[in-house]
């Protein structure tokens, strides 16, 4: 879970990873969907904002991982799967 980390300390974490070349990544966390309807993920990153944390789009999922070195497999709400380079 990287919720509880914003995002400079999450890259850090994810780039660690990512030094297996071909290693896989599973992260299992929230997705926050598009839209202003009313959804889990949405509240919960509320809490995680109070407490230096976050949930993520699945835009900001991407991005963060592909920062960090690493492919995007899948993102799908519970879980995102990557590969390292």
């Amino acid at each position: 879970m990287l919720h509880d980390w914003d995002d400079e300390r999450a890259a850090a974490i994810l780039r660690t990873i990512g030094r297996h070349r071909g290693a896989r990544v599973l992260i299992v966390d929230a997705v926050i969907p598009p839209g202003n309807e009313p959804h889990r993920a949405k509240w919960l990153d509320l809490l995680m904002l109070a407490i230096s944390g976050r949930e993520r789009t699945e835009p900001e999922w991407r991005a963060l991982i592909d920062g960090a070195g690493l492919d995007v497999v899948s993102v799908q709400d519970g879980l995102i799967e990557a590969r390292c380079r």
